[in-house]
């Protein structure tokens, strides 16, 4: 470790690096991570953004060596709260999180085009929600469990609808 101490504590900005290769950068307080930092796993996997008691707590960025991207709001090391998911293939989601699954309000964007906003629980659509298809046709529906349990009303063009979903060009 180099930076500050305090009381013979880790304490204010400094830089740890493990023999494993992984690495942080930023703020401690008490021997904690805690405050704004950079955590880098041996592996690749890297965490920039807020800390709290050494856990991933507040607002940051986690991006994965698989080319995953998760921006948003975190709790207890978990995505918790609003936040965008971006995946290598072109594949997005901008909603709600509880505990690293979707739950709440939502909108997972296929690479295709399609798109589904709506309500989510346990990672899972569930409830009420407007699918648009490939071919920009939005229909309603309700899921439960990630399984649509039925259609409500007909296709329509979302130029026509209220706003809520619109078609990308």
């Amino acid at each position: 470790y180099e930076g500050q101490w305090e009381s013979d504590l880790q304490h204010g900005y400094g830089v740890e690096q493990w023999a494993d290769g992984s690495r942080y950068e930023g703020c401690y307080a008490s021997n904690l991570k805690h405050g704004q930092g950079t955590f880098t796993w041996a592996a690749g996997s890297s965490y920039t953004g807020s800390f709290e008691k050494d856990e991933i707590h507040g607002i940051g960025s986690y991006k994965w060596t698989d080319g995953r991207t998760y921006t948003g709001q975190w709790q207890h090391n978990c995505c918790h709260g609003v936040g965008d998911m971006l995946w290598p293939d072109g594949r997005a989601y901008h909603g709600s999180y509880e505990s690293d699954k979707k739950h709440g309000e939502g909108c997972y964007m296929w690479q295709d085009g399609r798109q589904y906003s709506g309500q989510w629980k346990e990672g899972k659509q569930h409830g009420f929600g407007r699918y648009l298809n490939g071919d920009g046709k939005a229909r309603e529906g309700v899921w439960q469990r990630g399984q649509r349990l039925k259609w409500l009303g007909g296709e329509r063009d979302p130029r026509e609808s209220d706003g809520f979903l619109e078609k990308k060009t």
